[in-house]
């Protein structure tokens, strides 16, 4: 079930997408940086959400490809990206990030706001890894966020906040042997009220590793948004992680 409907597709978009507009410039200054950049300027985005992070690239001149299970959030990212769309530079695809077919290459694959730790089982993520690995260019780079057992235990925590008539009320659960969270929101908008249940789990970054070297990709470290040519050397006492793979 997705529970990215159009009610909090339009919640989302108000609320939740500063992560994205923080971490597009650091995502764009590193794929500057890379030396096959002018051989693949294609970035595929995956679970693009409304496409804040798509017109950061798009505006810097890139060719841009999000990717999406909900056609509410698509709809979002389309609207904000209308002039790409229509140039050709903009795409924007519905589909599963356990396992997709997209035609590349993509000189980068990225993934924020721990959109992978919706992936629940091991084959899921892994379904993923060897998607990337078929739409990547030769030396691109695989760039994802992650909450660790640490950031995905604060994420479960209860929370309460309004802003200008909506209010967002949310109660999580985490599991600890099983690593998986579970929070209950409550979003009133006006005189309207509704309920979504988002789930999200976490697996070793030590496993993550080996998945990801397993299905391919030959080098990988962990790092953080604001630097990410800085190597964490102990991920698991970070909240979030960036990943970085090729």
């Amino acid at each position: 079930m997705n529970p990215y409907g159009r009610n909090f597709a339009e919640i989302y978009d108000r609320r939740f997408s500063d992560y994205a507009k923080r971490a597009a410039p650091h995502l764009i200054r590193f794929f500057s940086t890379q030396p096959h950049i002018n051989s693949y300027p294609r970035v595929l985005d995956l679970g693009c959400g409304t496409g804040h992070l798509a017109f950061h690239f798009l505006e810097a001149g890139y060719d841009f490809t999000g990717l999406d299970l909900s056609p509410d959030m698509l709809l979002k990212a389309e609207e904000r990206c209308r002039r790409h769309l229509v140039s050709g530079k903009a795409d924007f695809v519905e589909g599963n990030l356990s396992g997709f077919e997209i035609p590349g290459p993509f000189g980068m694959v990225v993934s924020t706001y721990n959109s992978l730790n919706h992936l629940e089982t091991q084959a899921a993520l892994r379904g993923c890894f060897q998607s990337v690995r078929l739409s990547l260019a030769p030396g691109g780079a695989f760039v994802f966020d992650y909450h660790t057992a640490l950031g995905l235990r604060a994420w479960a925590g209860d929370e309460a906040s309004s802003l200008e008539g909506e209010s967002v009320r949310s109660h999580g659960e985490f599991d600890e042997t099983k690593g998986r969270a579970v929070m209950r929101l409550k979003i009133a908008v006006g005189n309207e009220l509704f309920e979504t249940v988002i789930e999200n789990q976490t697996f070793s970054m030590a496993e993550i590793a080996k998945w990801l070297r397993e299905e391919g990709f030959q080098q990988v470290r962990f790092s953080e948004m604001s630097d990410l040519d800085k190597t964490v050397v102990d991920p698991e006492k970070e909240k979030r992680v960036v990943v970085i793979a090729s």
